[in-house]
C-alpha cells in the first residue's frame, strides 16, 4: 500500500482533482464536437484521460467507454519503455492490440505535457476507428494479419513536425480515409487542448507540477479499493464470460 504522506489538504486536493476530471470531460467534449464518425460522435467508443509522467491514471471523463480507462494507462507505459524522451508537441500513437485497447480499429493516441521546461503529465485518448483496412469489423480473420493496418508504437508529429507518411499510409489502407483521418486528428486536437489545461491549472494552483496531487489521489484511490475488497465476505467467486470473436 502507497504510505508516502502529502502536504495538500482535502479541499484542495478535492478542488485540483474535479478540476482534472474536468479537463478530461472537455477533451471528451472536444471529440464529440470534432470527430468524423458516428462511432464516436454516437457511440462515444472512445476515452479522454490525464496521466502521471510515469503513465498512472489521475483523471478520466464519466461520458466515455470506461473500459479503455485501464487500457490508457498500460499503452502509456509502454510509450514509456519505448522512449526514454519526450519534447513538447511531441505525439505518440498505436493500435497494436497487445500493447493497447484488444484490437486493431482502436487507436491510442498520447500527448506529453510541459510546464516550466518539466514534464508534468501526459494527455492521452484511445478511440476506435470507422475502419482500419483487412477484413474490417468481422469474426472471419484467422489471424491479426487479415484484421487490419497494425501501427506500432511510433511518434506521429515530433517536437510538432508531422510524420506525413504515416497519415498517407493510414489513408491508403482503410475504406473511409476521410473519417478514420478525420477522427485520429479530433483525438490529437482533444489530447492537445488537454495538455493546454492542465499547464493553465498548475499556473493558476501555483503549482509547478502535480506530484503532490498525484500521490494524494493514487493513495486514496489504492485505500479506497483496498477498503472495497476488504467487505467482501470470504468465499469462493465464480464468474463466467462469452467471447464473440470480435
Amino acid at each position: 500500500m502507497r504510505e508516502k504522506r502529502t502536504a495538500i489538504d482535502p479541499v484542495s486536493l478535492e478542488i485540483l482533482w474535479a478540476r482534472l476530471i474536468a479537463i478530461s470531460e472537455e477533451q471528451a467534449a472536444m471529440v464529440l464536437r470534432t470527430a468524423f464518425s458516428n462511432i464516436l460522435r454516437e457511440s462515444h467508443d472512445f476515452t479522454c484521460v490525464v496521466l502521471t509522467p510515469a503513465g498512472d491514471l489521475l483523471a478520466q471523463p464519466y461520458q466515455t467507454l470506461p473500459g479503455f480507462t485501464r487500457c490508457a494507462s498500460v499503452v502509456m507505459k509502454h510509450f514509456l519503455e519505448r522512449w526514454r524522451e519526450w519534447h513538447p508537441d511531441d505525439v505518440a500513437i498505436t493500435n497494436d492490440p497487445w500493447l493497447a485497447a484488444g484490437h486493431l480499429h482502436d487507436i491510442a493516441i498520447a500527448v506529453p505535457v510541459f510546464y516550466k521546461g518539466r514534464l508534468v503529465a501526459f494527455s492521452a485518448n484511445i478511440a476506435h476507428q470507422a475502419d482500419i483496412g483487412g477484413r474490417g469489423y468481422s469474426a472471419d480473420a484467422n489471424s491479426i494479419f487479415e484484421e487490419g493496418l497494425a501501427l506500432p508504437p511510433m511518434k506521429l508529429y515530433r517536437g510538432g513536425e508531422v510524420a506525413q507518411e504515416v497519415l498517407d499510409i493510414i489513408g491508403e489502407n482503410v475504406r473511409v480515409p476521410d473519417q478514420v483521418l478525420g477522427d485520429i486528428q479530433a483525438q490529437i486536437g482533444a489530447a492537445r487542448l488537454g495538455a493546454r489545461r492542465i499547464t493553465e491549472l498548475l499556473e493558476e494552483a501555483g503549482l509547478g507540477d502535480l506530484e503532490e496531487v498525484s500521490a494524494a489521489v493514487l493513495a486514496r484511490s489504492e485505500q479506497a479499493m483496498r477498503a472495497a475488497i476488504a467487505r467482501v465476505p470470504d468465499g469462493v467467486y465464480r464468474n463466467e464470460g462469452i467471447m464473440d470473436g470480435f
